[in-house]
């Protein structure tokens, strides 16, 4: 299903995917429902580690915009997965992701950016569980349960994800 081995996760993210408080977790992380389909928004993610992650699954209409010290560099596919982007070392090396946006066809979702909170968007209900056991993926199985629980004891719906004076 993936191939993990792509590139070496950075510090910053090892340490993100490895969430040891359920306070800090519950901070971060929001889930929405709207209608039959979730939205997972995090705060503060690693968006390099989230293509990391999400390597092996095929991109529709991917546009990534990355930077290189001054330099911006504009990335746009019909469809791609991260993985082939990963595949140059300069790439991982030396870019940073500021802003990206798709949708993942296998996994039947979207996802983008509004600055470092990273969205996903109508997800279905039976993936939920599968795109959170993969970005929590160094979690222990049992305190990830747990926060799992966390997220759907705090679930949020539509209406407050249209009205932001409820955020």
């Amino acid at each position: 299903m993936h191939d993990l081995n792509i590139i070496e996760l950075n510090k910053d993210f090892r340490d993100f995917s490895k969430i040891s408080h359920v306070h800090d977790f519950t901070r971060r992380f929001t889930l929405y429902k709207k209608d039959k389909r979730y939205s997972l928004q995090i705060t503060e993610y690693d968006f390099k580690g989230f293509a990391y992650l999400f390597s092996s699954y095929t991109i529709e209409d991917l546009f990534l915009e990355t930077k290189k010290g001054d330099k911006l560099f504009v990335y746009q596919h019909r469809t791609l997965k991260f993985a082939e982007l990963f595949r140059d070392q300069e790439f991982v090396q030396q870019q940073s992701i500021q802003n990206l946006r798709g949708y993942f066809i296998e996994l039947d979702f979207y996802f983008h950016n509004e600055g470092s909170k990273l969205i996903l968007d109508y997800i279905d209900r039976n993936q939920l569980q599968d795109v959170f056991d993969l970005l929590l993926f160094e979690t222990d199985c049992q305190f990830r349960g747990r926060l799992m629980t966390e997220l759907l004891i705090n679930l949020r719906f539509s209406e407050e994800l249209e009205d932001p004076s409820l955020t």
